[in-house]
């Protein structure tokens, strides 16, 4: 989330490429994490909302 969060302040103050930079790399943490738990059923709802929020990340 951290990368996340520092990704929309500097596009806020108009950095197009840090940003950039920064939501990619929010992007592979959130999706390493949602590969860590993909087979795992048990670890629902938190398996979920990783995978949506990597896929959000790229928007």
């Amino acid at each position: 989330m951290q990368w996340a969060e520092a990704a929309f302040v500097v596009r806020r103050k108009g950095h197009l490429a840090e940003a950039r930079d920064l939501s990619s790399s929010a992007y592979d943490l959130k999706w390493s994490a949602a590969e860590e738990l993909r087979d795992s059923l048990v670890s629902e709802p938190s398996r979920s909302v990783l995978f949506r929020s990597a896929a959000t990340q790229t928007l």
